[in-house]
């Protein structure tokens, strides 16, 4: 959807609202040819262009029995199939670990200087008699030696936390530019594909599962959760 608006001294109004419509979905029937889209990570895409010879399954197998019994009772020749494409996502899946790695062992360190803040803040809270909840002001006027030395590290420490945050921003920004880059230019490709045979895509309806902790391909938390963020989502919008 669109919003018209109108913008005034001191307020802003919504004046009409344009909805594109959606356009309707084709019968599969109607295409000569068909796109299959098997989307993995790690060979991320392959695109198999096939020329329909038959009428298109409206009741297609749901579980996974269904479909190997269907399979092996229905066996086509593969004269049909136009042209297949594969995208390596290897490198994609490189730099993903790589800047994941990263956050993984900022946020660990993050974690750690936060226990040594909080140490620093109930020392200084108890001083200057404050409640868990109280902030630690930062100007001090006191004498006393250890408070003085415990609140500038207090603040140094609390500097230092705010840079490490900021190079994890960094990083995500980075592995949201390359999920873009990369799905968008495999997207493409796959338009590209659709637009020269004038075909229909069929793709899978498949959840994403994270890798788990005890297997050997773990990359940890930052990985999977980036991984995940809307990746196969961002690619099929």
């Amino acid at each position: 959807h669109r919003f018209i608006v109108e913008i005034g001294a001191d307020q802003v109004d919504v004046r009409a609202i344009v909805a594109k419509e959606k356009p309707q979905k084709k019968d599969l029937n109607e295409y000569d040819c068909l796109i299959g889209r098997d989307f993995g990570y790690r060979n991320t895409l392959t695109l198999s262009v096939l020329k329909r010879d038959g009428e298109v399954l409206e009741n297609i197998p749901k579980t996974k029995a269904q479909s190997k019994a269907y399979l092996e009772s229905h066996v086509h020749p593969l004269d049909n199939v136009l042209e297949r494409i594969r995208f390596s996502g290897k490198r994609f899946l490189v730099l993903m670990a790589k800047h994941a790695s990263k956050i993984d062992r900022l946020r660990s360190e993050v974690a750690h200087l936060y226990k040594r803040l909080n140490g620093l803040k109930v020392l200084l809270s108890g001083y200057f008699g404050l409640s868990s909840e109280g902030q630690i002001p930062a100007e001090i006027a006191v004498s006393d030696r250890l408070i003085v030395h415990t609140h500038k590290r207090f603040f140094g420490l609390l500097k230092h936390i705010g840079k490490l945050k900021s190079r994890m921003e960094q990083l995500y920004k980075k592995i949201v530019g390359i999920k873009r880059t990369w799905f968008g230019y495999i997207s493409n490709r796959e338009v590209e594909l659709a637009q020269k045979y004038k075909a229909a895509i069929v793709r899978e309806d498949l959840d994403i599962v994270t890798i788990e902790k005890e297997s050997p391909n773990y990359k940890g938390k930052a990985f999977n959760r980036m991984l995940n963020a809307g990746s196969q989502g961002q690619y099929v919008k």
